[in-house]
């Protein structure tokens, strides 16, 4: 028998910080029923840093290893469902939930407060542009105060090409003697494409399960590509969702807002990444930012950022495991959380959406992407989080911004065709900047 996992030595004071502080709320947040039915999975959350205050909260969490195949995902034209329930994506959905919230509050006390009183407490994590409703076009209604900063957990490494421990030769991480308050800015060297027709820095999707043969046939096709198992070469046809490595990878380019609110907000980066289990410094930086260095949109609003990546020594899995024995996701249903407020406080424990002040969560069926207990779409589905979108900009103040038929369009649009309209009212550059890092990424492989 043997520990699930490894013992290891953090980073940092901070990284362990960060790991305690999520796990904290994951256990706080998450059904104690499901808690118990979980064998082995994964957790990753989102954190936010005052800089003044010097706390370190979690606002957003997930847990879960499911996602969609291509068969169902084709069925849902609208996004009601989750169709990548890993934790990582999760955890991000949450975040932007998060994203929402503050925003909405932002909104609700911008005419409200107080102008007579400046040193009236800041309740949220953004403040109005200094001329606001009247904000210039290319500019952004809301503004991230200058002491926040935002930190990424998980308690595993990302699947895809953060798991290749190739091309590189992994070394323990030093440690860093900082109190729990500071973490190192750890420099990424220079990165160079060595070996290419290897996947050296290719994309790869989640390979979807009864297709395409066993995973030794799969490396003798495609030899000598180097393919995590659970994964597939992007062109290949086995899957459609890419892996993790590779989402966070364009969150480290383009920031974890996504396209709707980047209209809303300039993009927000991570300032660190803690990793649990099988971190590998060298590894995680080619994997999550070092492969795209040099990207950079045309209107230099969108540029890779790289993050100190550390990593904790706590543990999330405590269990044993008989030597040898494979690793199995069993438990289909995946949790998120999210806080209402810049302090969050425990989660409520619903198994849909909950209705307390300070949180909501869910329960999801990662095999049908909804929610577990009634197949309705949950709050953090694209379609539900549009829906949050299409309600700001419905409010008073904000539609002074734009002209009626402008606004026709925004609030009575499909998802695919809302990007469309914020992209033609120059409200974003998201998506523009998003295609070139892709057109330039495929033209890498």
């Amino acid at each position: 028998m043997r520990y699930a996992e490894k013992s290891r030595t953090a980073t940092c004071s901070f990284a362990d910080r960060a790991a305690r502080i999520v796990l904290e709320k994951y256990k706080s947040s998450c059904p104690l029923h499901l808690q118990t039915s979980y064998q082995q999975t994964v957790l990753a959350g989102f954190l936010i840093e005052d800089l003044t205050q010097e706390t370190l909260t979690c606002v957003a969490l997930g847990v879960g290893t499911k996602y969609l195949s291509h068969s169902v995902i084709e069925t849902d034209p609208e996004s009601k469902r989750i169709r990548d329930s890993h934790a990582e994506i999760l955890a991000k959905r949450s975040l932007q939930h998060y994203l929402y919230t503050q925003i909405e509050d932002t909104l609700s006390k911008s005419k409200s407060k107080s102008k007579s009183n400046p040193n009236t407490k800041q309740e949220t994590i953004f403040t109005p542009h200094p001329l606001f409703p009247n904000v210039p076009i290319g500019e952004h209604p809301f503004v991230l105060l200058d002491t926040i900063r935002l930190h990424f957990y998980s308690s595993s490494v990302p699947c895809g090409n953060a798991s290749i421990k190739r091309w590189a030769h992994p070394k323990r991480p030093p440690y860093h003697d900082l109190p729990p308050t500071k973490y190192p800015i750890i420099s990424h060297p220079s990165f160079h494409i060595m070996q290419p027709e290897q996947g050296q820095v290719a994309l790869l999707v989640k390979k979807e399960q009864g297709i395409g043969g066993t995973h030794e046939e799969l490396l003798q096709t495609h030899h000598p590509h180097i393919i995590p198992v659970g994964t597939a070469p992007i062109h290949c046809g086995l899957g459609t969702t890419m892996t993790c490595s590779d989402k966070i990878c364009i969150w480290n380019a383009v920031g974890v807002q996504g396209c709707l609110l980047s209209c809303l907000i300039k993009p927000m980066y991570m300032h660190t990444c803690t990793i649990g289990r099988k971190f590998s410094l060298k590894t995680c930086q080619r994997a999550m930012c070092c492969r795209i260095s040099g990207f950079k949109s045309d209107d230099e609003m969108y540029f890779v950022h790289h993050p100190s990546m550390l990593q904790s020594s706590i543990k999330f899995d405590s269990s044993m495991v008989r030597d040898k024995a494979k690793t199995y996701f069993l438990e289909p249903r995946c949790f998120w959380w999210a806080s209402k407020r810049s302090g969050s406080s425990n989660g409520s424990s619903s198994t849909s959406s909950s209705t307390g002040s300070d949180s909501s969560s869910g329960v999801i069926d990662g095999t049908t992407g909804l929610i577990a207990s009634n197949s309705l779409s949950t709050d953090i589905s694209s379609s539900c989080l549009l829906q949050r979108f299409q309600s700001i900009y419905s409010n008073e103040k904000m539609k002074s911004m734009y002209g009626s038929v402008e606004l026709e369009a925004l609030l009575n649009s499909s998802l695919n065709e809302t990007k469309i309209v914020c992209n033609t009212m120059l409200m974003t550059t998201y998506n523009h900047a998003k295609r070139k890092l892709l057109d330039s990424y495929f033209k890498m492989q």
